[in-house]
C-alpha cells in the first residue's frame, strides 16, 4: 500500500525566473521520482505551489525534507499524509498542472489556513482536482505522462 501526502506552500521565485526554475524542478524531480517509484503532480502558480507525492513510506519523506530544505518554497505545510489503497497519479512520475483559477482558489483555502487545522473537504477538493486534471492531460496527449 503506498503512503502518500500533499502539501501547500508559498512560492518564492521570482516571476521572470519561474519557468527557467520550474524546468530544474521537473528535470531533478522526474529522475529521482522514476528511480524511487514516486508518483504525483505538482500545481505551480506564481504565488503558490501545491504537491502530491505517493509511493514507498520513505522515499517520499526523504522528497518532503529535500523540499522544506528549498529556498523556493515558504510556508510549507502538510495538510495531508496516510497511506493510500491505490495511486492517484499511477501514470505520472511528476504531473506538472500550471495555473488554474479553479486550483488557485482551493490552494488558498488550504494555505490560508495556518491558524487552523485544514478542513477535509478542502484537502480532497484539492486532491481530486489535481488528479482530474493529471487525468485530463494524460487523456490529451499520452506521451506527456511521465
Amino acid at each position: 500500500m503506498p503512503f502518500a501526502l500533499l502539501y501547500t506552500s508559498h512560492n518564492q521565485i521570482p516571476p521572470a525566473a519561474l519557468d527557467e526554475e520550474l524546468a530544474k524542478v521537473l528535470e531533478v524531480s522526474l529522475t529521482y521520482n522514476k528511480a524511487n517509484a514516486i508518483t504525483g503532480a505538482l500545481v505551480s502558480t506564481p504565488t503558490r505551489f501545491a504537491q502530491v507525492l505517493e509511493g514507498p513510506r520513505g522515499a517520499v519523506m526523504a522528497v518532503m525534507q529535500r523540499i522544506e530544505a528549498d529556498p523556493r518554497h515558504r510556508d510549507i505545510a502538510i495538510v495531508a499524509s496516510e497511506m493510500i489503497p491505490q495511486r492517484s497519479f499511477p501514470r505520472w512520475s511528476l504531473a506538472h498542472i500550471g495555473m488554474c483559477a479553479q486550483l488557485d482558489d482551493a490552494m488558498a483555502k488550504l494555505s490560508d489556513a495556518s491558524s487552523r487545522p485544514p478542513l477535509p473537504g478542502d484537502v480532497s477538493a484539492l486532491w481530486k482536482l489535481m488528479s482530474e486534471l493529471a487525468e485530463a492531460q494524460f487523456n490529451a496527449d499520452p506521451s506527456r505522462s511521465t
